[in-house]
């Protein structure tokens, strides 16, 4: 009987590559790659070894490795506290703390294991694998197969930590057999049971999902349960189609116990030059008397074309407003479709559109909206010749048509010219003018009257401001002066042109120096005015910022063309002011407002935004004061407010409300409850509207629902989230 010879080398640490210290008969002078022992292994998949010890029996032909042992082959690495290679068999052995990594991020850690030279196949018991995103399944016995594919036998999953203090996860799944195929990117179950705190709730004998590694893949999603006092109970199970690498397709059906079903659906696609989004639903029910199909589609689509263009599509259309409302889709009170081509510059602009405008009021007709179809704008800079500054081309036309009412179209073209200088002692002026003329056809198929009329439109002026500057130790305040001059034309409003785009006019601070505060072109802002105001500004080095403006025009004689509420018509206009304070990035308040001469509010409006550690709010304070030119039959004052708080680092409480303070009512309020941890997420949700609509009636919802979630999540959600011993 022949002895052992073995022979040790300590390596203290250091990385013996390729395994060229095991040799085969042994000698010093004889070293080879481990894969040339071998014969079998790929030249460009090295196996390298660290250890803190190494020995070989020749006799055997069993390496031995302890202390820190690794493993490398490839992107697959071996480590254990002892290591045992049978160069005969081309297998490995390994106990103690034994982890397996490979390329996909997976980690498979057992007790005892043993897999073949490229670690490729074995089998492990006590075997625990960790997934790329950091979900885990313990296991009595697993198998390594082709390097593709674990087999685990009586096995539990689960995302959720574990703690010793807390053993039993929130939820997980027992099953008999899990196979989790790499290459098929999926993880399918046998005989599993769904439980949640240890109790069981639910079991299937086969079901599958796909691994961390997907980021998109066929199947369904979270169901969604919710209730209503208009449609009784529903549920949305939404199925996710992956058609192709660029493009996707969702569809969901929303069953309902009292009103039937509704078939919701979004599709999505991303192409070399753009993408497009379209989400819509339909629907077939009587619950206003009239038994018919219903539906919405809302979507948006963008995309590069030659020359610098881009053209694309903004798509909101619905068969009719209660349904958007009903079913909770959208409260707005008027939806836009529109469709363009443009382009923008650093030198100007191009834009060609046509906008399709969709009434949900109950009382605007929909006849009398107009279609705009076209609507062209141009606008490009020149360097001004002789007198300097920047010298500006523009170009329009509008064309509008009603199934009920008069149809318009205008043509206009003209330029506008402004130069900025410094002087010497510190003001800064700056000179403008302006010229336009407007053609307008008329076509009213109420009364058979057919028109043609143009205008010839001219102004010029000048700015003066004086800036102050102030540098602090840890501030600096900017305050500044300004005076404005407009010599404009009069008489460019006739009585028979018609104003199209200027029905709702605003006026506060940031249009005060404008050189007409008439949002369109229809209106023309007339006669010579004086604008005077101030500007304000705080700025600290502790992130503490004000500033604040405000003025006013004054007129030689009346401003006729301006509706009696806009706070321009007079001789004088209303007061228009502002001012805000921000802190950071932590809180935010603006506060803008115009007051009449005898310093009565017309108009305030406060916004307020807030996010600072666990408290984020916005909230907002609106009074406009009636204006009968504009249609404004009556004060309007609302409150509304929306606001979290994070009562612990899983449970964020949300509350909102919007309220009518002239009607003394409220419009909508809303209540939401999450739970949150590294596993699993909980949406309760209440919510209210008080508004009365023609099928679609006040009504209160209640909505459910959960997600599971993966662990993998980023360092900022992290913090918070549970930890063991904490």
């Amino acid at each position: 009987m022949t002895a052992r010879t073995p022979r040790r080398y300590g390596v203290s640490g250091a990385v013996l590559a390729a395994l060229a210290l095991c040799l085969t008969p042994f000698s010093a002078a004889q070293a080879q790659d481990f894969g040339e022992i071998r014969g079998d292994v790929d030249e460009s998949q090295p196996v390298a070894l660290v250890a803190d010890e190494i020995t070989f029996d020749s006799e055997t032909g069993v390496i031995t490795a302890r202390g820190a042992v690794e493993v490398y082959h490839g992107d697959r690495t071996l480590t254990a506290d002892m290591i045992a290679y049978d160069t005969e068999r081309d297998l490995f052995s390994a106990e103690g703390d034994i982890a397996l990594r490979d390329q996909a991020g997976v980690v498979i850690y057992a007790d005892i294991a043993e897999l073949d030279g490229q670690l490729k196949e074995g089998l492990a018991r006590g075997a625990r694998a960790v997934l790329s995103d950091g979900s885990r399944m313990s296991a009595v016995e697993a198998r390594r197969i082709e390097g593709e594919t674990n087999a685990l036998s009586k096995v539990v999953f689960s995302s959720c930590r574990v703690c010793a203090n807390d053993p039993e996860p929130l939820w997980q799944i027992r099953a008999r057999r899990v196979v989790h195929d790499q290459q098929q990117q999926e993880i399918f179950y046998e005989d599993a049971v769904f439980e949640v705190e240890g109790v069981p709730v639910l079991w299937l004998p086969y079901f599958s999902h796909a691994d961390p590694t997907v980021v998109r893949r066929t199947g369904f999603l979270t169901p969604k349960f919710q209730s209503s006092t208009t449609y009784g109970y529903g549920m949305k199970a939404p199925f996710h189609y992956v058609i192709g690498p660029d493009r996707d397709l969702t569809l969901t059906p929303f069953v309902m116990s009292t009103d039937g079903l509704i078939m919701e659906g979004e599709y999505r696609a991303v192409k070399e030059t753009g993408y497009y989004q379209f989400e819509g639903s339909a629907h077939y029910n009587d619950y206003d008397g009239e038994d018919q199909f219903r539906g919405h589609v809302f979507g948006e689509a963008l995309f590069d074309a030659p020359y610098g263009f881009e053209y694309g599509a903004d798509v909101a259309l619905s068969t009719d407003d209660a349904y958007l409302r009903r079913y909770d889709f959208t409260d707005d009170d008027r939806l836009t479709t529109e469709l363009f081509l443009r382009r923008f510059k650093n030198d100007g602009f191009a834009s060609l559109s046509g906008l399709y405008f969709q009434s949900n009021r109950d009382d605007e007709p929909q006849a009398e909206i107009p279609v705009v179809l076209p609507e062209f704008e141009l606008r490009q800079r020149f360097d001004a010749p002789v007198i300097g500054g920047d010298l500006f081309a523009n170009g329009n036309l509008l064309a509008l048509a009603r199934d009920d009412g008069r149809d318009v179209v205008r043509l206009s073209g003209g330029a506008d010219w402004e130069r900025s200088l410094v002087s010497q002692t510190g003001f800064a002026f700056r000179g403008f003018a302006e010229g336009r003329v407007d053609f307008y056809t008329f076509d009213d198929a109420d009364t058979g009257d057919d028109s043609t009329t143009s205008r010839l439109l001219g102004l010029a002026g000048v700015e003066v401001s004086y800036p102050l500057v102030k540098h602090g130790d840890r501030n600096t305040q900017i305050f500044e002066p300004i005076a404005q001059l407009i010599l404009s034309h009069e008489g460019g409003n006739p009585d028979e042109l018609p104003n199209e785009d200027s029905l709702e006019i605003s006026f506060d601070e940031t249009n005060l120096f404008s050189t007409s505060r008439s949002p369109g072109l229809d209106l023309w802002e007339e006669g010579p005015r004086l604008n005077l105001g101030w500007r304000y500004e705080l700025l600290s080095d502790g992130g503490l910022d004000l500033s604040a403006s405000a003025g006013r025009v004054l007129r030689l004689e009346e401003a006729t063309e301006f509706p009696t509420g806009s706070g321009l018509s007079g001789t004088n206009s209303d007061y228009v002011a502002a001012w805000s304070l921000a802190y950071g990035e932590h809180f935010a308040f603006t506060n803008r407002f115009r007051l009449s001469d005898d310093f009565v509010f017309a108009r305030n409006e406060i916004l307020a935004e807030l996010d600072y550690d666990r408290w984020r709010a916005d909230a907002s304070y609106v009074f406009f004061e009636s204006d009968a030119d504009a249609n404004i039959l009556e004060d309007r004052q609302e409150y509304r407010l929306d606001g979290e708080v994070d009562l612990s680092p899983f449970w964020t409480l949300s509350a909102g409300f919007r309220y009518d303070a002239e009607q003394s009512e409220f419009l909508r309020a809303d209540a939401g409850l999450i739970y949150r941890n590294e596993c699993i997420e909980v949406d309760f949700g209440f919510g209210r509207r008080f508004t009365d609509s023609e099928g679609a009636p006040a009504a209160t919802s209640v909505g459910l629902e959960v997600r599971l979630l993966s662990v993998a999540m980023s360092a900022e959600d992290r913090a918070g989230r549970r930890a063991c011993g904490s």
